[in-house]
């Protein structure tokens, strides 16, 4: 499947050189994220850290449940200087890639229909070992 090579091409191209500087100083370690593919591209299982979450259907509301007991509550200053690195195989349908880096950045508040964000950095570790930044972090 192409389709993870083509969102990581995309992302990559809209990375700058600052942001990826920018987050050689972080503190705390990495929430690791491995993403396993079977032979069609379909998600075969998620770990988070060495817990193996699945790959059924709550799959993803599960790693976001897990995400936000790992930063302590919703607008926690310190999620500023949290990365997330994820990585995926090669083979994988970039849904599910997509589906990761919204389960850890945050939900929708069902009150006010506002963004609530948990992690700001992603790293994609990606098959051939290369790192892509990620920042979420909105400049004004």
């Amino acid at each position: 499947m192409r389709g993870i090579s083509i969102f990581l091409v995309f992302i990559a191209l809209s990375v700058s050189h600052s942001q990826q500087s920018l987050r050689a100083d972080s503190m705390l370690p990495p929430i690791y994220i491995r993403l396993i593919s079977n032979a069609d591209g379909s998600l075969a299982q998620l770990i988070l850290g060495r817990k193996k979450m699945g790959n059924d259907a709550n799959v993803f509301e599960r790693l976001q449940g897990e995400i936000l007991k790992m930063i302590g509550r919703p607008g926690n200053p310190l999620t500023y200087d949290m990365d997330v690195e994820i990585t995926a195989d090669k083979k994988l349908n970039c849904e599910f890639l997509m589906k990761t880096i919204s389960a850890c950045s945050g939900k929708t508040d069902p009150k006010t229909g506002r963004f609530i964000r948990y992690i700001h950095y992603f790293n994609l570790k990606l098959g051939d070992g290369k790192t892509v930044p990620i920042s979420l972090v909105m400049k004004k």
